[in-house]
């Protein structure tokens, strides 16, 4: 049964929270701000002048101080009205400013002399570049969100985020419903956070997204990838969703967009056509794409009460390049209610649920359709209670979060077939299943106190994540993987699972608090954050194994507290100076530590055998149907490996593994510097940013007791690399365990961290970004990326010398590293050098408007290895084992994606009605995304070098949006 948690009633978890506003408070990274100087023409600031906006929310309380200043903090994203006056002067009328999550917009209102009657009307002129800016963010407005063509999720708008890699390419929303894992300057893709309406939602489990995504929900999405922005706890990129909410007038919109499979071409070769595309010979395609829905909100009580709500679905039909479907529902709904309750306090309440049903997930060349999954979600989602009090100067808010949900990956082949792989790397029959319950807690809270020229910020947040996880193999528990004899004498290695069940807990304490200090021309930003993070084990149990229930029998474990505990505190400092007559440079420099997040299911690794056990034996297919049977085991031969469990003490609930006294949480020093210019093109800056990133005390699991002097050579391998991977004959040395060297029982590691060993970063990255004013838009990013490893103690960081695909084990080479998003198995990444990404939207004459937007990035790199059966002295029963010289030398083809939008508006008053035809890989590039690494494959569709996936050919689609 899972287990479930549940916060205590609102009004208590508002209490606690209102409390803790005595203390430091969370981020409230949804808001943003607006900084507002008024002075007369010879440049004197004007005290007591009248403040109003009206927009997203409007205000009409607010007078400038004795600086001639007023501060109005905690604003909903989007486009105000500022209208300013003062007895004397005429009338200060800004029509267009435009307010950013998570960022401040300085605007100057200059006012002539004159009586107030009279007005001068302005637009858009705040300066695009925040003055202050401390932190490498993009914000990716809602005109560019609707405007752009694009696969419409979020990942793909992290693609054109300078610095930030994803893992595949998004063609018309081919991978749309797909997680795709990405990394940020260096950061693993474990240091993502993600957090919706100012609340952390990230999936602290998978250190992920936890739902999928309605993209005509989004206001704006803003994504941080460094600085000193105090309130970002982690190095990697934060991904911040900001929903739309209700106003003052009535607004919303409906939208359809469709493509089928008579939309698009084909791009598929005719050689791989014939050796790997299916009956149809067509490859990857879209079979049908459907995204609908609608969003509305408005005023229920005007000026006092407001609503804004959506609901959407999107229908994905795919099929692979071996004509496997696949097909992803997604459904989204969401609901904001806000209340002005007295003039300085504002309470709200938030709901958001997104859901999926995917049928087919993970088909592939090595997946066919009885192998992949059927997915499914659990929980009512998200519920969000919120306050806000603003006074003359102070402001706080306090939020309080409970989030629950799940999901479950059955296999399409069913629960009753043992599991086989042939010699090609092909799984049959069925798969493993899959089902996880992930609830979380979360209170926070955030104050802003001005004092002079100060500013000060505080911030608090607890969250409690669960993680309870079963995983079955299906049929008597037993994968049976075919030896290389096996076509002669039918001999495999079965490896026969313990049903595994994680049921863990993490929780989270933070705390942050910074001063801003502002000098003129000169803006000092210094704090410091708290995080304490601890992970735990509940109780779990398993059955037994029912082909050999007396190696893995049945078991509970016990719960064990606070099995990690990691307490951190990270330094910020951040130095920004304007240039110019105007201020329409900056120059920026920034520090930051930062720490990496501990995932809720960490403790796992100390659950013993209910987690994870595993016992591998020899067998003979004596009756051809490519699994394993009780009496083809060969008992007699006794076990091959045992992994997870001491086959000495089966029955024992202690795990082999160990996690060392003194392990603490890695981290990342940072520096950057940067230059930001306002352009004399309206509303246009340029950037630009130099970063460094050393990533030290990182973790690692070697094998208990052992060290690299116990290794020794005991085979090399010498094989042909396919002409892809540079071709030529290669070697390499085989290490395992010298004679006499005692292992660990059942394969035990400690977790450690590594010494002698670090990583680092250093990349730039340059951007320009236009505004929608004039009738265009434009937003353009270059990027330069250099990740490595460095060993300054091999005999301390290294303890088998053999180098594998993710660890090569070079002084200074590249990092690699292996992902497993979404749909995806087995991608590695190695940082590309450059990446371009542009897109705009001119508005031509006569509603006509046209937008594109391109990728342009070096392809991920081939470390092509060799699967081989390990030596009876190694700790495993397979190693695959390296042998390209250089994983950055032969990389897969650079990407190219061109992505084209015609569109026709029709306006009747405040009614807009637009048509949009999009045509996605304009080029019908087909290049290579993935290809087979294993030079052991046997030869065939999926053999060495062959490829096994490629992008999805030109398409086009037709939207309708309605909008008022």
């Amino acid at each position: 049964m899972k287990r479930r948690t549940y916060l205590p009633l609102a009004g208590g978890a508002f209490g606690l929270a209102l409390v803790l506003l005595g203390s430091p408070a969370a981020a409230q990274v949804d808001l943003g701000r607006m900084d507002l100087t008024v002075e007369d023409e010879t440049g004197a600031v004007l005290p007591g002048a009248a403040v109003s906006i009206t927009g997203p929310q409007d205000r009409s309380d607010v007078f400038t101080d004795v600086q001639g200043e007023a501060h109005l903090l905690r604003l909903p994203v989007g486009t105000y009205v500022v209208s300013v006056t003062l007895q004397g002067f005429r009338t200060f009328v800004d029509t267009a400013v435009q307010v950013r999550a998570a960022s401040a917009t300085p605007l100057v209102a200059t006012l002539e002399v004159g009586g107030v009657e009279e007005t001068v009307m302005v637009s858009g002129t705040a300066p695009i570049i925040d003055p202050r800016r401390q932190s490498t963010d993009t914000h990716v407005t809602v005109d560019e969100l609707q405007e752009i063509p694009s696969a419409r999720d979020p990942w793909v708008v992290l693609q054109t985020i300078p610095g930030v890699v994803v893992d595949r390419v998004n063609v018309g929303g081919a991978e749309s419903g797909q997680q795709s894992i990405y990394m940020a300057k260096g950061a693993s893709d474990n240091e993502n956070t993600w957090t919706l309406d100012g609340v952390v939602i990230t999936d602290m489990a998978s250190l992920s997204s936890p739902t999928y995504w309605d993209f005509d929900q989004f206001q704006e999405v803003r994504i941080n990838t460094g600085g000193a922005d105090v309130r970002n706890q982690t190095p990697g990129a934060a991904v911040d969703v900001v929903l739309k909410s209700g106003t003052n007038q009535y607004h919303g919109s409906l939208r359809s967009y469709f493509a089928n499979e008579g939309l698009q071409r084909n791009n598929l070769s005719d050689e791989l056509a014939e050796s790997i595309g299916g009956e149809t010979k067509k490859g990857n395609r879209m079979e049908q794409y459907a995204d609908y829905g609608f969003e509305v909100g408005g005023p229920l009580v005007r000026d006092r009460l407001w609503a804004w709500g959506s609901l959407g679905e999107t229908d994905i039909r795919l099929r692979t390049l071996i004509d496997t479907a696949d097909r992803t529902t997604l459904t989204n709904r969401a609901l904001k209610v806000q209340g002005q309750v007295t003039d300085g306090l504002r309470l709200g309440f938030n709901h958001f649920n997104g859901a999926k049903i995917k049928l087919g997930r993970n088909a592939g060349p090595t997946r066919p359709d009885e192998t992949t999954w059927n997915q499914g979600g659990s929980g009512a989602g998200l519920f969000t209670g919120t306050a806000t009090w603003a006074g003359s100067d102070l402001v706080v808010s306090a939020k309080a979060t409970q989030y629950n949900w799940g999901f479950f990956l059955t296999p399409r082949g069913g629960l009753d077939k043992d599991v086989y792989r042939d010699l090609n790397r092909v799984y049959h029959n069925s798969y493993l299943d899959f089902r996880s319950w992930r609830p979380q807690s979360v209170v926070d809270a955030d104050a802003n106190w001005f004092r002079g020229d100060h500013e000060l910020r505080f911030g608090f947040n607890w969250r409690r994540n669960g993680v309870q996880t079963d995983l079955v193999w299906p049929g008597s528990g037993t994968l049976s993987l075919h030896l290389d004899s096996y076509p002669d004498n039918g001999l495999m290695l079965p490896i026969i699972y313990g049903d595994s069940s994680v049921n863990a807990e993490g929780r989270y304490l933070s705390f942050y608090a910074s001063d801003r200090i502002s000098m003129d021309r000169l803006t000092v930003d210094v704090g410091v954050r708290f995080d304490r993070s601890a992970a735990s084990l509940l109780e779990s149990s398993r059955p037994a194994n029912p082909l050999v229930p007396d190696v893995l029998p049945a078991l509970t474990s016990s719960p064990r507290s606070n099995t990690h505990v990691f307490d951190i505190v990270a330094p910020r400092i951040g130095i920004s100076y304007a240039l110019g007559d105007e201020s329409d440079t900056l120059v920026r420099a920034s520090y930051g530590q930062f720490a990496s997040q501990l995932e809720a299911g960490a403790s796992s690794i100390l659950a013993g055998p209910v987690d994870y056990s595993a016992v591998y034996y020899l067998a003979i297919d004596f009756n051809g149907d490519g699994v394993t049977q009780r009496d083809e085991l060969l008992l007699d031969n006794g076990i091959v490996f045992a992994d997870g469990f001491d086959p000495a003490n089966p029955t024992s609930t202690e795990s082999v593994n160990r996690v060392a006294s003194d392990l603490s949480s890695p981290r990342t020093h940072e520096l950057i510097f940067g230059v930001d210019r306002e352009l004399p093109i309206s509303n246009s800056a340029l950037t630009a940013s130099v970063t460094y990133r050393r990533f030290t005390n990182l973790t690692w699991e070697p094998l208990i007791g052992l060290t690299s002097s116990d290794y020794g050579v005991v085979d090399t391998i010498t094989a042909t690399l396919p002409s892809a991977g540079g071709g030529g004959s290669v070697s390499q040395d085989v290490y395992a365990p010298l004679p006499g060297v005692a292992l660990p029982p059942g394969g035990g590691r400690e977790e450690r961290n590594r010494g002698g060993y670090h990583q680092g970063y250093w990349g730039w990255e340059t951007g320009f970004t236009k505004r929608l004013s004039n009738r265009w838009m434009a937003r353009i990013g270059y990027s330069y990326n250099d990740h490595r490893e460095y060993f300054t103690d091999r005999a301390a960081a290294i303890v088998d010398p053999t180098p594998t695909p993710t660890s090569p084990k070079r002084d200074g080479g590249l990092v690699i590293t292996s992902e497993s998003g979404s749909g995806k198995t087995d991608f590695y990444f190695v940082s590309p050098r450059f990446q371009f990404v542009a897109n705009g939207l001119y508005e031509a004459p006569f509603g006509i408007n046209v937008a594109a937007n391109l990728l342009v990035r070096q392809g991920f790199g081939q470390p092509y290895f060799q699967e081989i059966q390990a030596h009876p002295r190694d700790a495993a029963a397979f190693k695959d084992v390296l042998l390209a010289p250089d994983v950055g030398a032969h990389r897969l083809p650079a990407i190219r994606s061109f992505d084209l939008r015609i569109g026709k508006e029709f306006r009747v008053d405040d009614v807009t009605m637009n048509v949009d035809l999009d045509w996605f890989n304009i080029l019908n590039a087909s290049t290579a995304l993935k290809r087979q690494y294993d030079v052991g494959t046997a030869e065939g569709p999926t053999g060495p070098g062959k490829t096994l996936e490629i992008m999805n050919p030109s398409l086009l689609r037709v939207g309708f949006r309605l909008g008022f």
